[in-house]
């Protein structure tokens, strides 16, 4: 039974909401990511991702070849 976590996420360098858009569908493209949404208007975003296949290191570093910062959010 796959372990879910759920991360939400401050991201900064979004300058719209294609952004946003980007992240997001590189996010769920990631092996082991079941949900994922970014909002360029709050400069947050969530995943969700089975422990079991990846971690938040590999989210984090997908975000970041996109150009990117995210780091783990308290809200």
């Amino acid at each position: 039974m796959p372990t879910v976590k759920k991360v939400p996420l401050a991201i900064e360098g979004m300058h719209c909401n294609s952004c946003a858009s980007g992240i997001q569908m590189v996010l769920q493209s990631t092996e082991g990511v079941v949900n994922a949404s970014a909002d360029y208007g709050s400069k947050k975003g969530e995943v969700e991702f089975d422990e079991e296949k990846t971690n938040l290191d590999n989210v984090i570093k997908a975000i970041e070849q996109l150009g990117y910062k995210a780091t783990p959010s308290g809200s």
